[in-house]
């Protein structure tokens, strides 16, 4: 008898290897030319090693917006973000720099404040959206990546 090793799935996606005996009839011959996969505590390991953290991601995002996307290996969606923020901060930047006088009283002009904040708001809320989503793809890929070097399909 050899003793052989089976993966058991559990409830909380975990994997578990736990020694099985097998019997010498239900054994087949290893082809010598046949390709093995890598062993399954590898994988795993390298899932939990190169997996991006959902979490993190949006806590980068809040402090710097774009960080989130960059940490999620999607500059694409980090560089919307800082156009709708810079855009945001630019026109604030610039109706202040700028005011247009309306009497003796000097005051900005609002509606291209309201457009700047607005702008700012959609660059953070995107940000947020972007690591989200760019984050929760990078570790599917890693997981079909992943699968496929093993053979499993899911």
């Amino acid at each position: 008898m050899r003793a052989g090793l089976l993966l058991v799935c559990v409830a909380t996606g975990a994997a578990l290897l736990v020694p099985t005996r097998a019997r010498a009839a239900d054994q087949l011959p290893a082809a010598e030319d046949s390709p093995r996969p890598a062993p399954l505590p590898s994988a795993v390991d390298t899932y939990e090693r190169e997996s991006k953290s959902v979490a993190g991601a949006l806590a980068l995002s809040l402090v710097l917006p774009g960080a989130g996307s960059v940490y999620a290996d999607h500059l694409r969606g980090a560089i919307i973000t800082w156009t709708l923020v810079g855009a945001g901060v630019g026109a604030i930047a610039w109706t202040s720099a700028y005011p247009t006088r309306h009497g003796d009283i000097s005051s900005p002009n609002f509606g291209v404040i309201v457009c700047g904040l607005a702008l700012v708001t959609a660059g953070e809320l995107f940000g947020l959206v972007d690591a989200y989503s760019a984050t929760t793809l990078y570790n599917d890929r890693l997981n079909d990546r992943l699968a496929d070097r093993l053979g499993i399909s899911f």
